[in-house]
C-alpha cells in the first residue's frame, strides 16, 4: 500500500514539474506577432566586423551574404513611412546612411536618416535600429530588438505635426498593434494638457511590455518625450523578442 502512495506521488509530481515546464517556455506566438520575430539555428558567433557607413544595398548584401539575414519588414516599412510622414516641401531628405557593427554575441544593424530645413537651421533626425543575439547553448541567432527614434526639436510643429500623428498610424499597423487608432487618440489627448504638465516628461502611449515579459511574447512600445517647454521632442517605438 506504502508502494502504491509513493509511486502516486513520484506520478504527481512528475505531472506537476512537466506543467510548470510548459508553463515557462511562454504562450505560442499569434500570427501576428510571429511575424514580428525571427531566429534560425546558427553553429558559431558572430565575427567582429564594423562598416561604419555603407548604403541600403550594401548594408543588405552584408547581411545576407555574411549571416544569411534579411532585413525584416518593421526595418524597410519603418524607413518608408519615416520618410512618407515628414514629406513635404519644408524638408529636405537626406539619403539614408546604414550601419554594420558585430561581436561575437551581438550583429546590429543601425540606419540614420535626416529632414534638413536648411533656412531655419532645424532637422529632424531618425535613428532605426535592429539587435540580433547569438545563443551559443541553443546555437541560434534570433533578432531581439527592433526600435525606431524620431528626435527634433519641433518635430510636432504646425508644419509637421501632421507628419507625426500619420508615422504613428502607419506605424502602429507595422508593429501589428490591433488598436492602432487607440494610440493616435491617446497621442492626440496627451498633447493638449498643459505644457507645464508636460514640460520633461516621457509619456506611454502603448504598451504591452509587461505581459510580454510575462508571456514570453512579443513587447511593443510607443513613448512620446518633452522638452523643457512642453513641446515634443522624440517618439520612441520599440518591439522587442521575449520568447525562448
Amino acid at each position: 500500500m506504502k508502494k502504491i502512495k509513493a509511486i502516486s506521488l513520484v506520478i504527481t509530481m512528475l505531472i506537476l514539474i512537466s506543467g510548470c515546464a510548459k508553463t515557462d517556455q511562454g504562450k505560442p506566438l499569434s500570427n501576428e506577432e510571429a511575424s514580428l520575430s525571427w531566429s534560425k539555428k546558427q553553429d558559431k558567433p558572430f565575427s567582429l566586423v564594423s562598416f561604419p557607413e555603407v548604403s541600403e544595398e550594401e548594408a543588405k548584401k552584408l547581411m545576407k551574404e555574411n549571416y544569411d539575414i534579411s532585413v525584416t519588414d518593421f526595418y524597410m516599412s519603418s524607413i518608408k513611412n519615416t520618410k512618407e510622414a515628414f514629406s513635404n516641401k519644408e524638408y529636405q531628405w537626406n539619403e539614408p546612411i546604414y550601419r554594420v557593427k558585430g561581436s561575437d554575441q551581438e550583429l546590429i544593424m543601425h540606419t540614420f536618416m535626416e529632414y534638413q530645413k536648411a533656412e531655419e537651421n532645424l532637422a529632424i533626425y531618425g535613428s532605426l535600429e535592429a539587435i540580433y543575439k547569438f545563443d551559443a547553448k541553443k546555437k541560434e541567432n534570433k533578432l531581439r530588438r527592433q526600435s525606431l527614434i524620431i528626435i527634433g526639436e519641433k518635430i510636432a510643429s504646425e508644419k509637421t505635426k501632421e507628419g507625426i500623428e500619420l508615422l504613428l498610424q502607419k506605424e502602429s499597423k507595422t508593429m501589428k498593434i490591433v488598436d492602432s487608432e487607440k494610440v493616435i487618440k491617446k497621442y492626440q489627448e496627451t498633447i493638449k494638457k498643459p505644457k507645464d504638465e508636460l514640460a520633461y516628461k516621457t509619456i506611454r502611449i502603448y504598451d504591452d511590455s509587461r505581459k510580454a515579459v510575462k508571456d514570453k511574447t512579443i513587447g511593443r512600445i510607443i513613448q512620446v518625450v518633452f522638452n523643457s517647454t512642453g513641446e515634443v521632442c522624440e517618439l520612441e517605438m520599440s518591439i522587442t523578442d521575449y520568447s525562448d
